[in-house]
């Protein structure tokens, strides 16, 4: 008896949603670089009269800005984990065996202590590998197929952004200033960074999708089965 095929997950609508989430993500971090660069024009005049006033409203429009990034991040990291063990099911649809990382690894790869600042960059490098579509099902070749510098770029900028997310407050009295200056000079970069992989990632989910669906349309061409779930009447 012939083996049901894996369903397709259509990923259209979900792609839409992480584009708009993720361009909220790097309008939300570039404007807190704006309020570290405030910080760090008040930390220029620490000498000023008005330095204590200064320090203090630059502190909170960063505090603000933080606070509004958790939560945009906190918001689209559900919406992208889902996204990406949608990838890794139609990995399995495409019949890329045998599989490095399943779409186990799609979720459980980002709460893994340590384990979580690789496995995610592993798990979508595997699924560009995987969605080459000149390499024919079945083919265990797709395993050494090219890596994306898509992919590691937008990973390494994504890790600059969340080791440098801090920077230091200008309103306290016993700091050294080149420290806070160098902090916030870190920070604010970093924001730039952090902003700049919320582009590159809107970019990897989109190629990714269309990389998948060329993909299944040349195994579709070859004969393959594929039935779907998930879509909407019109959805393409």
């Amino acid at each position: 008896m012939q083996q049901a095929a894996e369903p397709w997950r259509r990923q259209a609508t979900l792609e839409r949603a992480l584009a708009a989430l993720l361009t909220l993500v790097a309008v939300v971090l570039l404007v807190r670089a704006v309020a570290l660069g405030a910080r760090l024009r008040a930390l220029d005049d620490v000498g000023a009269e008005e330095f204590a006033r200064r320090a203090r409203d630059a502190d909170s429009f960063v505090t603000v800005m933080s606070v509004i990034s958790v939560v945009v991040i906190l918001a689209i990291i559900p919406c992208f984990i889902v996204w990406c063990w949608r990838a890794a099911k139609n990995q399995e649809a495409l019949g890329r065996q045998p599989e490095r990382l399943g779409s186990g690894f799609a979720i459980g790869g980002w709460f893994i202590p340590l384990a979580n600042l690789v496995m995610p960059v592993l798990v979508i490098q595997d699924l560009w590998r995987g969605s080459d579509a000149r390499i024919e099902r079945g083919d265990p070749r797709w395993r050494i197929a090219d890596r994306s510098w898509l992919v590691g770029a937008w990973w390494g900028l994504f890790l600059v952004a969340a080791f440098t997310f801090a920077g230091s407050p200008a309103d306290q009295r016993s700091f050294d200033l080149s420290q806070a200056r160098g902090a916030n000079l870190v920070a604010l970069f970093g924001m730039i960074g952090g902003a700049t992989s919320a582009v590159l990632a809107i970019l990897v989910v989109r190629r990714l999708g269309a990389r998948q669906e060329e993909c299944r349309a040349a195994q579709r061409a070859a004969g393959a089965p594929f039935d779907q779930i998930g879509t909407r009447g019109s959805e393409p």
